[in-house]
């Protein structure tokens, strides 16, 4: 039982391959699961965790776009990344990572790397003043009411977060009929804070987790609507594009992070949607915070995403509790 900053890191397992790969092994924890399947969001925290790694000592530290597919889902025990090259330029590297679970590929993604020092050699090119969005929560983390978790028993001391209210208020409308235009669709807001030492710093490798956080569609919608039926939501891909190194710098709040999401289809029971993940100013009900009036221009993106996810009945993942807890490894195939 670990928190988030623990619990996904990998460890090399190879020398440099004759291909330019490595392997990382690591360990899903059942504390970041629920019941036989880990969370996507915590498989991909791992996943970034081997190519952050493999990518520290190179001109291009920094991750910028992640593509992934899932194709199986992991279950609590061992399990082995592997990173491959595919090409490095001045601008950016290349990467292939593949998460291998007893034999069995399950997770696979295209990287992109940079180096956001070099980036930053191009001020210009960086939209500010009126034409930077603001902070899309209106509410002051400081002030925000701490709502009841919505994740597995199991991780709920490693997180704190606050539904942004204007949001929750917005929606409650939608769901009683009014329709609302179709570039709106349903949004959801929530300030979300992990559980970590004071002197543990955030990582690019936190943000898969905090973008696979966010209240479901079907979670939005009335029983009348969704039904009584309890679904899994189950992820079938994941981009995300970071905008800025982790960590962020001293003002702004270290284990903190303000996620913004427009969710606009559900179609038999696949749905997408966009997120933006935004820096926060303080602590979640920080007493001694001070409220600057002007903090929402204050902010930095540090990362959209986009999700296609489906729904199925909850004891789906009864197919994986023979998988759970094998300490079985087969690298043959890595």
């Amino acid at each position: 039982m670990a928190p988030l900053s623990q619990a996904n890191k990998v460890f090399c397992l190879t020398n440099t391959l004759d291909d330019g790969s490595k392997v990382y092994e690591g360990f899903a924890d059942p504390e970041w699961a629920w019941k036989h399947v880990t969370y996507g969001g915590f498989s991909l925290s791992a996943t970034l965790d081997a190519a952050l790694q493999f990518q520290s000592e190179t001109p291009h530290p920094d991750p910028v776009r992640l593509s992934t597919q899932f194709l199986r889902a992991v279950t609590p025990a061992i399990f082995q990344v592997r990173i491959r090259p595919v090409q490095a330029g001045k601008p950016s590297t290349n990467l292939t990572a593949e998460l291998w679970q007893g034999g069995i590929l399950k997770i696979i993604c295209q990287l992109a790397f940079t180096n956001f020092d070099a980036l930053s050699e191009f001020p210009g090119q960086t939209l500010a003043g009126t034409h930077s969005p603001l902070h899309p929560l209106p509410t002051h983390p400081s002030q925000a009411p701490i709502s009841d978790r919505l994740l597995a028993p199991k991780i709920y001391e490693r997180y704190t977060w606050a539904r942004e209210p204007t949001m929750v208020e917005r929606n409650s409308l939608t769901t009683k009929g009014e329709r609302m235009p179709a570039s709106d669709g349903m949004t959801c807001g929530a300030w979300i804070e992990l559980h970590e030492k004071p002197d543990v710093q955030m990582s690019a490798s936190w943000i898969p987790l905090f973008v696979d956080m966010p209240e479901t569609t079907w979670k939005l919608l009335p029983k009348d609507v969704s039904g009584a039926v309890r679904w899994w939501p189950t992820s079938v891909s994941i981009v995300i594009e970071f905008k800025c190194r982790l960590p962020l710098p001293s003002q702004y709040a270290p284990h903190t992070l303000g996620v913004f999401t427009l969710k606009h289809h559900l179609d038999n029971g696949l749905w997408n949607d966009s997120s933006e993940v935004w820096s926060a100013p303080s602590a979640l009900a920080d007493a001694n915070a001070k409220v600057d009036e002007r903090w929402r221009e204050k902010m930095v993106c540090v990362a959209v995403a986009t999700q296609v996810a489906s729904l199925a009945p909850v004891n789906v993942q009864t197919q994986y509790e023979g998988e759970r807890g094998s300490s079985h490894i087969e690298r043959a195939k890595l």
